[in-house]
């Protein structure tokens, strides 16, 4: 008697979840735009049924072309996980999601494990749950933001770039967009370092001293660093410039893993640094987190940056390889890698210069790629008043955790001075 007491669409809505009579559901189902019911209010009475058979079979059928938005709240209402999972599997096959276009390749070590963080907002932030994303990831409130939430992923490997892709995909299908108040968390396994300190303090150098490079590179071309970027990911290297120029800290005494890790905590302090160790030794958590990034659903940015940050540690470790060998087993290719290394301390070498110095070390990164990203993003940030921190960052003086051996530096620098002259035609080094 809907009409006799002038009820509207919500009041019907409202006497309907206080019904255990289904009947009364179907009656409105296959009459509702009788009862003034939009697209959206249908989608709340099928959730209301208790019947999975009827609504995998509306989601099969979608005879009412609900939108992707819809599909997935029937789909989220659903009580069995298995028939949820196969409704999705359906709809990604059939394009009902964002079908991305997958450009990028991982390029980082088989034995290298990591895992993201997809920060997102949006009104629909309660529609995306675990249950319609691929097996073992996670969905969880993101307080820092409005309306946040952020899809987490579980331990993932090289060959992850369709799983990736499909998660970006269905986020953007849900009207949920990276904001500019979002971040793009990457966490990199230090099992890959295999206990060895120094890979830690050779990552912690040279992330150090190409910091305002990176915070320009960890986003896409026209992408400048977000606005609480610096109150989320503050740059360690100013924390640690008084703790390395004023003698505060000597890393040649921290030998072993625990050493290196209760020092770098007491320095960064909080997590909220670009570069975040406090995982460090964490039982089902022991990763090294890069907290650069901007938020972003685009899967080939997502890859980029896994590339990126995946491979300084990757140069980390190999730094460490060579450093352990004798002076006459050093060939002539980890002698340039070493030269490169003790570029980025060159306080004469532009930031431009010491990113060729990183992309001549690291050849399986696309350089094409991260030289536009910094040309680009670099002019875009000089008119912001951010900007003066990573110039403050850049004035500081290099950060230096280990000293090549004096022999080992005068062989690198006679056999390779030249590589900084390639592009001029003086003697004056300028990359």
């Amino acid at each position: 008697n809907y009409k006799e007491y002038k009820l509207a669409v919500d009041d019907i809505l409202f006497i309907l979840e206080s019904i255990e009579d289904e009947k009364y559901y179907y009656e409105i189902i296959n009459n509702y735009q009788e009862y003034n019911f939009t697209l959206s209010d249908l989608v709340e009475v099928i959730c209301l049924t208790r019947d999975d058979s009827f609504k995998a079979g509306i989601v099969y059928q979608n005879s009412y072309n609900f939108s992707p938005i819809e599909l997935t709240k029937v789909i989220n209402s659903i009580t069995i996980k298995e028939v949820k999972k196969g409704l999705l599997n359906i709809l990604y096959n059939k394009g009902i999601y964002n079908s991305l276009n997958i450009e990028k390749t991982l390029t980082i070590p088989d034995d290298m494990t990591f895992g993201i963080e997809i920060e997102v907002e949006g009104a629909n932030n309660r529609v995306l749950k675990a249950d319609i994303l691929p097996q073992d990831w996670k969905v969880k409130s993101d307080p820092t933001l409005k309306h946040g939430i952020e899809a987490i992923s579980p331990i993932l490997k090289n060959g992850s770039e369709e799983e990736i892709g499909k998660v970006c995909g269905i986020i953007q299908s849900l009207g949920l967009e990276a904001t500019r108040s979002c971040a793009a968390h990457v966490h990199i396994g230090t099992s890959f370092f295999e206990n060895d300190v120094n890979g830690f303090k050779n990552l912690l150098e040279i992330f150090s001293n190409i910091e305002r490079v990176l915070y320009l590179i960890s986003n896409e071309e026209g992408d400048i660093p977000r606005e609480y970027v610096y109150k989320y990911a503050l740059p360690i290297t100013m924390k640690m410039d008084h703790v390395i120029n004023s003698g505060a800290v000597d890393f040649n005494d921290l030998i072993d893993i625990t050493r290196f890790s209760r020092m770098i905590k007491l320095i960064q302090k909080s997590k909220f640094s670009s570069i975040n160790f406090n995982n460090i030794g964490i039982p089902h958590k022991d990763t090294i987190e890069f907290r650069i990034a901007n938020g972003t659903t685009n899967p080939n940015v997502w890859i980029d940056n896994i590339n990126l940050f995946g491979n300084l540690m990757w140069i980390s470790k190999i730094i460490s390889r060579i450093q352990k060998k004798p002076i006459n087993a050093i060939t002539d290719d980890e002698k340039k890698v070493l030269y490169y290394y003790e570029s980025l301390k060159d306080k004469k070498l532009s930031d431009r210069g010491k990113l060729k110095s990183l992309l001549s070390m690291i050849p399986t990164l696309d350089r094409k790629t991260y030289l536009n990203r910094y040309d680009v993003n670099n002019e875009l940030y000089k008119d912001f008043a951010q900007d003066k921190i990573l110039r403050e960052i850049s004035r500081m003086k290099p950060i230096r955790i280990s000293e090549c051996n004096d022999k080992l530096k005068e062989i690198i620098d006679n056999n390779y001075k030249q590589i900084t002259n390639n592009d001029t035609n003086n003697k004056k080094a300028k990359i």
